[in-house]
């Protein structure tokens, strides 16, 4: 199956292809997001779809805003619940390529999308693919503007769950991303929650956490 994370190369499409899509990008989108609600497809083409689908909102970023969500976000739910991990980090991928403003991560947790992160946060290392697909997606919705207050305390609870297995390959990412939801949101993570980092470690996060904890204590709610 050939998944493809963002740090990887992602090929190209044919010649045929690529002219279509420089002549049309919507439609090439329309036509990917049609692919990936058709019935009875395996994994594989899938992936590969949804990889190609990226490629496109890489390239025109601006296509997402001449989508209508609620035509296709269906689709992309159908992919955050099927049983290939590789099928659900490309939907959180997907997912994530949307995400511009407040109201497009509405659109999201319309879909339920909260309780799939959060599924998705209780699987094993098995699911590292998954996972940490769906924390890039969390995050991301943490850099837009305001898309912290669309995020859930059930997500919170279960990045702060990573974070506190001292073999999770996960941790360090989950521990900086509790600091900075601590910041934005103190109401779904405790900064009290933070001591345990800056006492136990692990050292290269507890001094972050430990100016995290200091800002909230110079702040006049965080007293």
């Amino acid at each position: 199956m050939s998944y493809v994370d963002d740090d990887d190369s992602f090929g190209s499409f044919s010649d045929g292809e690529t002219n279509d899509v420089a002549e049309s990008p919507t439609f090439a989108v329309t036509d990917l997001l049609t692919s990936l609600g058709e019935k009875n497809q395996d994994a594989d083409y899938l992936v590969t779809k949804g990889n190609d689908l990226v490629i496109l909102l890489q390239q025109y970023p601006y296509i997402k805003e001449d989508l209508v969500f609620s035509a296709f976000g269906h689709r992309i739910q159908n992919l955050l619940i099927h049983s290939k991990k590789e099928v659900v980090a490309t939907g959180y991928r997907i997912c994530r390529y949307f995400v511009s403003d407040t109201n497009s991560i509405k659109n999201l947790m319309a879909l339920r999308i909260d309780v799939m992160i959060v599924v998705s946060f209780a699987k094993g290392a098995g699911y590292d693919i998954e996972r940490e697909q769906a924390l890039k997606l969390v995050r991301r919705i943490m850099a837009v503007k305001d898309g912290v207050n669309e995020l859930t305390l059930g997500i919170a609870n279960a990045i702060q769950a990573i974070a506190e297995q001292i073999d999770e390959k996960m941790r360090n990412v989950c521990i900086q991303t509790m600091c900075e939801m601590s910041l934005l949101r103190p109401d779904l993570i405790r900064p009290d929650s933070l001591v345990q980092f800056i006492i136990d470690g692990p050292f290269e996060q507890s001094h972050i956490c430990t100016i995290v904890l200091l800002a909230h204590l110079d702040s006049a709610v965080g007293r």
